[in-house]
């Protein structure tokens, strides 16, 4: 094998520059479930992708929905390198818990996001909203065997717990027993 020629490679190799292969102009998504129940908070993401800069949204209460900032953004990059082309990818993710206070098929949206010192409006997105059945899911008594109880005094008391599962959990449960 001729040493020569792969030294050469090499040292070809190591002189060439690396080029950025990172996709200018950014990209901005968003994400919620299709479904969601009234009352009951589910989590909206806007995900900032190949953006050099951007303004975090401000998103605001309004009559069907109630936002509330989830944790920090959420950074992630990724670096390849091939043939000496190198390739980026960056991205900020901001979270937000979001409450619909009606149900029905609600529009969440469109709302405007700044990046790279331009203005995006984002198609709305469509979210089929339930009435929530958190009452009928749950429901507990707690009873005594006195009327009246003393500080100090022992009370015996019973605590009932009624749980219905949804008909959709039921082919896919498993009975467990619980003892306490």
């Amino acid at each position: 094998m001729d040493f020569r020629f792969l030294s050469f490679v090499l040292a070809l190799s190591l002189a060439t520059p690396c080029v950025d292969g990172r996709a200018h102009g950014g990209e901005v998504q968003w994400s919620a479930p299709p479904t969601a129940y009234e009352g009951e908070p589910f989590t909206l993401q806007l995900k900032f992708e190949n953006c050099e800069t951007h303004e975090r949204p401000q998103l605001s209460d309004n009559d069907v929905f109630t936002f509330r900032p989830f944790g920090g953004p959420s950074r992630q990059a990724m670096t390849r390198i091939i043939n000496g082309r190198r390739f980026s990818r960056e991205s900020v993710t901001y979270q937000y818990q979001v409450t619909a206070n009606q149900h029905g098929k609600l529009k969440l949206g469109p709302i405007t996001v700044k990046h790279d010192g331009v203005s995006e409006l984002l198609d709305p997105i469509t979210i089929d909203v339930s009435p929530s059945d958190r009452e009928k899911m749950l429901y507990a008594t707690i009873t005594s065997d006195t009327e009246e109880a003393f500080v100090g005094q022992s009370v015996i008391a019973t605590l009932r717990v009624w749980v219905t599962i949804p008909e959709d959990l039921i082919a896919s449960s498993v009975e467990t027993e619980y003892r306490i």
